[in-house]
């Protein structure tokens, strides 16, 4: 059996893990918002709107579908994709 102050160390090296996990998931939106920067200049180029309502609606789709798949509630995992959307939409948008 674990004794308390294994499973404090144990909590400090899971909370230290966690703080990695978060910092890469900074750098990947910060990556996918510079990769919608140049989705924004492409379709600027193409004439094409930089909204794409149905572009969006796969992309949660897509997103719940993983989330399924790996058991995590996809409701929430919704509400994560709408912010990525809107971070990418103010990144295409800033694009010249």
């Amino acid at each position: 059996m674990t004794s308390p102050q294994e499973a404090v160390r144990e909590l400090a090296r899971l909370r230290e893990d966690i703080e990695q996990v978060d910092r890469q998931i900074v750098e990947l939106v910060v990556q996918r918002a510079k990769l919608a920067e140049e989705a924004g200049a492409a379709k600027r180029i193409a004439g094409l709107p930089l909204l794409d309502p149905v572009r969006e609606a796969r992309v949660m789709e897509t997103a719940a579908e993983y989330a399924r798949q790996a058991g995590i509630p996809d409701a929430e995992v919704r509400q994560v994709f709408r912010l990525l959307i809107s971070i990418a939409r103010k990144s295409q948008e800033a694009t010249p």
